[in-house]
């Protein structure tokens, strides 16, 4: 999980871990982070899985298009 959050942080990402020392979530959040994510990673990538790819083929903005909330882990 480690390497998964330093690989989404060189590609510009924000990601945080979240863990209990047994189980380690990655996050992305935002609206622009997650269509950029879902654009990079969908890019050229005949194998995916289809349900997925739907959910996120949804959002009909382009991440310029987009706006995104302040996040809950930037409050102090």
């Amino acid at each position: 999980m480690e390497t998964l959050l330093t690989t989404l942080t060189q590609y510009g990402f924000d990601p945080y871990m979240s863990g209990n020392g047994k189980h380690y979530r990655v996050f992305i959040t935002g609206r622009i982070p997650i269509k950029q994510f879902t654009d990079w990673i969908y890019h050229d990538k005949p194998l995916y899985l289809k349900r997925k790819y739907e959910a996120f083929a949804q959002e009909t903005f382009t991440a310029d298009e987009l706006h995104d909330r302040k996040r809950n882990r930037d409050r102090k």
